[in-house]
């Protein structure tokens, strides 16, 4: 049991949950058995354009007594010393700030200046980082246990993106014998990262970015498919920020009291549910083997297609069914 293979799971249903969701785009670091550099990783999020980074991890211990999720955001003196140093190699690098919005040159400013433009940038950065993973630890709650219910906040190489929120989750222990072997399944992988995406998209419902399909759908009143209770939530305060009523949710939802708890999984009248996904055969494809990469099943892929049987040509284009 390695830790790479767990967390390429993880981060994998990650992408395919993220995937099927309208206005997402999900990038992966590392889709296969090979090592990324730290440094490489947040640059790789930068030429995507990324809005968010989220590093998916496990942790360890030299006991087998520890256990729980932890999200980590950047500390307050890594920040200050990644500050410095791009200030510093200015006149020497194409650094730049802005991330998906537009780009600024560091090299164009004095260092006062440009010392300025980058911590206001870093500070922006790294208090949205602690709202997405507050986000995300309000959907996994219900989920798994939390070494710590609120974001953590540490000098880790990969969270140090001035124009970009980043986090880190590390996802349990592999040196506890019960939480390793829960995260080595694959209902649990899907499940944590099926709650790791609804955090993601509870930030984003809040704080869309300007000109996104999310952006668009809140401006225009489209309610998406479900919502994660967060602390402090009710069920009116629910009913209210959707445009509906407790009566409502209750029906929808098949509630027999007000009371929801941290992590619950609300679905919204109305909502806006996940998009199908379409592939088109290439030569060698079979139905299982396609079946399997979309980690789906069989049955579902031929209902979906109305297929009778597994032949399938070149070309043939096929509804992928969610998940």
């Amino acid at each position: 049991m390695q830790e790479k293979h767990i967390t390429l799971r993880i981060a994998r249903a990650l992408y395919d949950y993220l995937d099927r969701m309208p206005g997402y785009a999900p990038v992966m670091v590392r889709d296969g058995d090979y090592y990324v550099k730290l440094s490489r990783r947040p640059e790789i999020a930068r030429e995507r354009r990324a809005d968010l980074f989220v590093a998916v991890h496990t942790d360890w211990y030299k006991t087998s007594r520890a256990r729980g999720l932890t999200i980590y955001a950047l500390s307050g003196d890594r920040a200050d010393r990644e500050n410095a140093r791009r200030v510093a190699q200015k006149e020497n690098t194409a650094d730049l700030l802005g991330g998906v919005g537009s780009d600024l040159s560091l090299g164009s400013w004095d260092d006062d200046v440009a010392l300025t433009l980058v911590s206001l940038q870093m500070a922006w950065s790294m208090e949205q980082s602690v709202i997405a993973g507050s986000r995300v630890l309000d959907a996994v709650g219900g989920i798994t246990r939390l070494r710590k219910t609120k974001v953590q906040q540490a000098s880790l190489e990969v969270l140090k993106s001035p124009d970009i929120p980043s986090i880190l989750i590390e996802t349990g222990y592999l040196t506890n014998p019960e939480e390793a072997k829960r995260l080595n399944t694959s209902s649990f992988q899907k499940q944590l990262a099926e709650g790791i995406g609804r955090g993601v998209m509870a930030y984003f419902y809040d704080a869309p970015p300007e000109g996104s399909l999310v952006a668009w759908q809140k401006s225009n009143g489209v309610t998406p498919a479900s919502y994660t209770v967060r602390r402090g939530d009710s069920l009116s305060m629910i009913a209210q920020r959707f445009g509906t009523t407790m009566a409502a949710l209750k029906k929808h939802n098949s509630l027999k009291s007000d009371g929801v708890q941290i992590g619950q999984v609300i679905k919204l009248p109305g909502g806006v549910e996940p998009a199908a996904r379409e592939h088109k055969i290439q030569s060698g494809e079979t139905l299982s083997g396609i079946a399997a990469r979309y980690r789906v099943s069989l049955a579902d892929l031929r209902r979906l297609n109305e297929l009778r049987a597994d032949r399938i040509l070149v070309g043939q284009v096929l509804r992928i069914p969610a998940s």
